[in-house]
């Protein structure tokens, strides 16, 4: 048999509980709205492949490329290894570098980062 003062027990730990969910829910909101906007302000990357004549990447439309963004090589030294967009697909994009001189293996497996160009 149950007394009343288990049921004033049973009240009392159920708000704290249910206080104590909503202060982590309130937190996990804040943390994870958080960590999306870093993303959303990180420029879309990838590494670049080499196959049959031509440089690809694993990301297309879907992460945010367009026809006027232009692939920026991770690498402070080099700062002409700019490449552009010439095919669009989905989930990848074919590229080409924007200096004609420079041969497609000096960017295979090369870190990209993509900006939009458009003016």
């Amino acid at each position: 048999m149950r007394s009343s003062s288990d049921g004033l027990t049973a009240l009392a730990t159920m708000a704290r509980r249910s206080q104590a969910e909503a202060r982590l829910v309130d937190g996990l909101v804040e943390d994870v709205r958080a960590y999306v906007e870093e993303l959303a302000c990180k420029p879309p990357e990838s590494r670049v492949v080499q196959q049959s004549g031509g440089l690809t990447v694993d990301i297309g439309r879907r992460n945010g490329l367009s026809r006027s963004s232009v692939a920026f090589v991770d690498d402070p030294g080099d700062s002409f290894a700019l490449l552009e967009v010439l095919e669009l697909g989905e989930r990848s994009a074919r590229l080409r570098p924007l200096d004609p001189t420079r041969s497609l293996s000096s960017f295979a497996g090369r870190r990209v980062y993509f900006l939009e160009a458009r003016l």
